[in-house]
């Protein structure tokens, strides 16, 4: 950077400005009966414990004619996890078994929804009961969609505000708990824990993280119409014929003519396009919506479940040709699964779909929508939505993601002198003086607009002294005054971020 020299009667120092290159870390946590904390309560035998309990699980139920809830904890060791540190995805994977003891999911009086809570007082393994089970928060509480089937896994569920949650509480908090939203008999969600003996099946969390740092979250919401929209569906009897423009996304088993006819659905948002390149996917929840459609008929269970799924589709399609003939194929691998659907027109709100989206921009030819479709496709089933062609706006399919970017670091590269030198006003970047200071620090910086901007100030130990996140700059030379008289003796960071870009320097307190 070119600067013209003035001399100055303090110490300073020039700020060689780079910008650096970040990395991430991911660590998988899957311990077993020997590293694990996890363990069962039951609201039956208030005082009992079961720290060694083989399954993960939320129930309500009767035994020996007396109504039972039974909620379990889960801890993991956080400890890899660097202080600073960005988390930018934390994911939890359960796996849903035949339980000799409890059998598997069951939705028998209605949805076995459940939730996953934040623990906020400690408990013991081997101590914890009914009667002595730790606070929660519902703050952030992640919601388990109802089951589809007896052993459905519950892979990559999005708790990544449960875990920053962790991180910026240590002293609050302690696990999760697991339990059933509605806990009225008869109902279940029913995992291994880490005490099973099947060590594939005990729960996992994986979390990735930055010593970087991260923008503000931002949030965008897709919910195209006819002209910008691309769903349709493909019929079995009509296996050359698209359907672009129909009102319905739909995923049926029917008869016709006494011929048995299966329907798939399928929905792209084209406007994910608009996330910019190497964005971090903090969440992204698809809503769908039903509604009594004149065409076919709504949500069916007449044979059977109509439980459904929506998959990654994997290769290109277009809704004004696209056919059962040349449907595209699709990825299960991390299929999101609708629970047995009863009521009419019912919603299905807020679906996680983060790691499907993810996948989908993990590149610009991996974008290609979800696909619909009965888990079991047998005669007289049927789920049945509003697509983007509905009339109605509200009933359309929606997409909300928010994401987080990499913040340009310039980072600082200090040149130690005798003599003192400050660049000309005019060609001022960034630079703090005096340094070192006993009492106060100057930060000069021009920008090139009015810009709000915010600066928070770190010990050597990575904690947070100062903060002011509204201070306004002006366009051309600033200079921001910070008091530092009640700073102990050493070396601080501070970090100052605009425009999406951060600047960083170290100074020293006398």
């Amino acid at each position: 950077m070119g600067m013209s020299l003035k001399r100055f009667g303090f110490l300073g120092i020039f700020l060689v400005l780079n910008s650096i290159v970040y990395s991430q870390t991911t660590i998988v946590l899957q311990p077993n009966f020997d590293g694990g904390k996890d363990a069962v309560i039951d609201s039956r035998v208030p005082d009992s414990n079961y720290g060694t309990n083989s399954d993960f699980m939320g129930m309500a139920w009767t035994n020996g004619g007396d109504f039972v809830i039974q909620r379990s904890l889960i801890d993991f060791d956080l400890s890899g996890i660097p202080s600073g540190a960005q988390i930018v995805s934390a994911k939890l994977s359960l796996y849903g078994y035949n339980s000799p003891n409890n059998d598997g999911h069951s939705n028998l009086s209605g949805s076995n929804e459940a939730i996953l809570q934040r623990i906020t007082s400690g408990w013991e393994e081997d101590e914890v009961t009914w009667n002595l089970q730790p606070t929660t928060s519902n703050t952030n509480e992640v919601t388990l969609q109802a089951t589809a089937f007896l052993e459905q896994n519950y892979v990559n569920i999005n708790v990544l505000y449960l875990i920053e949650d962790m991180i910026d509480e240590p002293e609050n908090s302690f696990g999760l708990l697991l339990k059933l939203k509605t806990e009225e008999q008869y109902r279940s969600m029913v995992f291994a824990s880490s005490d099973n003996t099947n060590d594939s099946l005990h729960p996992k969390l994986e979390v990735t993280f930055i010593e970087d740092e991260l923008s503000p979250i931002e949030c965008v919401v897709f919910q195209p119409d006819s002209a910008n929209g691309n769903d349709g569906f493909v019929s079995s009897d009509q296996p050359d014929t698209s359907f672009p423009f129909q009102s319905d996304f739909i995923a049926t088993t029917w008869s016709y003519s006494n011929n048995l006819v299966a329907t798939r659905g399928l929905l792209k948002f084209d406007e994910l396009e608009s996330i910019p390149e190497k964005a971090f996917v903090v969440s992204a929840n698809l809503s769908l919506f039903g509604y009594n459609s004149p065409n076919f008929v709504g949500h069916s269970d007449l044979s059977g479940s109509n439980s459904a799924m929506l998959s990654m589709v994997n290769s290109y399609w277009v809704e004004d040709s696209v056919t059962w003939n040349n449907q595209p194929s699709t990825i299960d691998s991390n299929a999101i699964y609708l629970g047995y659907i009863v009521e009419p027109n019912q919603n299905f709100e807020n679906l996680d779909v983060t790691a499907l989206i993810e996948a989908m921009l993990s590149d610009s030819a991996s974008n290609n929508g979800f696909m619909l479709r009965l888990i079991t496709e047998q005669i007289f089933r049927s789920t049945l939505f509003a697509s983007s062609n509905h009339n109605d706006a509200n009933l359309r399919p929606k997409l909300e993601v928010c994401y987080r970017s990499i913040i340009l670091v310039i980072n600082d590269t200090i040149n130690d002198s005798t003599d003192v030198f400050l660049p000309d006003t005019s060609a001022v970047d960034y630079i703090i003086y005096p340094n070192p200071a006993m009492d106060f620090i100057n930060v000069l910086l021009s920008v090139d607009s009015d810009v709000m901007a915010s600066y928070r100030i770190y010990d050597d130990r990575g904690r947070l002294i100062v903060e002011n996140v509204n201070y306004e700059l002006t366009k051309g030379q600033n200079t921001i005054p910070v008091e530092i008289i009640d700073f102990s003796k050493g070396t601080y960071v501070i970090k100052l971020t605009y425009k999406d870009e951060m600047r960083k320097a170290k100074f020293v307190k006398e």
